[in-house]
């Protein structure tokens, strides 16, 4: 993620820009929309809980879209209710969201990284993030394939 790389023994080398140098580093909507804008499969939705907007951010692709609504939009619409973000988050951490994989992020690294292995975030701005494993399962097996 930092610094520069080099991809094969004929590829030239490529230089990676250092998140930091295009975010202020804050935990914040506006930041992970920075980090991963012009990304096409970058997907994002606001979620209404009474009075308060969290939102979640996923990569189409890695993670999977159903998966996503049933174990982490759909038990937050249903379930998640309170008058502050600090119990909203409190909720989601240990009682609403049910993942096999579910961990805070407590930084704009931390919720970058669990992204793009394929985690969707749900962000409490100004508390924290949300990140629960929703990958897309494999859809190759070691035998031949039957059609190509």
């Amino acid at each position: 993620m930092y610094g520069v790389g080099s991809f094969g023994k004929n590829n030239p080398e490529v230089n990676v820009m250092d998140w930091t140098q295009r975010t202020d580093g804050t935990l914040t909507d506006a930041n992970i929309r920075t980090l991963f804008e012009g990304a096409g499969d970058f997907d994002t939705r606001a979620l209404r809980c009474g009075a308060v907007t969290i939102y979640t951010y996923a990569i189409d692709g890695i993670t999977s879209g159903g998966d996503t609504s049933d174990y982490v939009i759909r038990p937050i619409l249903r379930h998640l209710t309170g008058d502050t973000m600090e119990k909203l988050y409190d909720l989601a951490l240990n009682a609403v969201v049910v993942n096999s994989v579910s961990k805070p992020c407590k930084t704009l690294e931390e919720a970058a990284m669990a992204l793009v292995n394929g985690f969707c975030v749900v962000l409490f701005p100004g508390v924290g993030a949300l990140a629960c494993e929703v990958k897309t399962g494999e859809k190759r097996t070691p035998s031949a394939p039957e059609v190509e």
